[in-house]
């Protein structure tokens, strides 16, 4: 699952808040379906972040994302929200 529009594809006004190019490893929690995913972040910005999941998000679904920082002990986690989805 693409949760994101493809970096190169976005109009410069489509968004706020810009974003940076990344490639980071990230987890997903769904908490409501009970699940944890590995995922892939490809871009990220104050807005919001774009990652590949091989699970089905919808729009609305609540989700935490976690983050490792190479100069943190802990995981950085932000709970998100779902804007929109696709399947590639």
């Amino acid at each position: 699952m693409l949760a994101c529009r493809s970096v190169g594809q976005d109009p410069a006004h489509f968004r706020v808040h810009a974003r940076r190019a990344i490639r980071l490893r990230a987890s997903v929690v769904l908490a409501r379906a009970g699940w944890q995913r590995e995922a892939q972040v490809l871009n990220l910005g104050l807005g919001g972040a774009c990652i590949v999941l091989q699970e089905e998000l919808v729009p609305g679904d609540r989700v935490t994302i976690s983050f490792l920082a190479p100069t943190l002990w802990d995981p950085l986690a932000f709970p998100a929200r779902i804007a929109w989805a696709a399947v590639p």
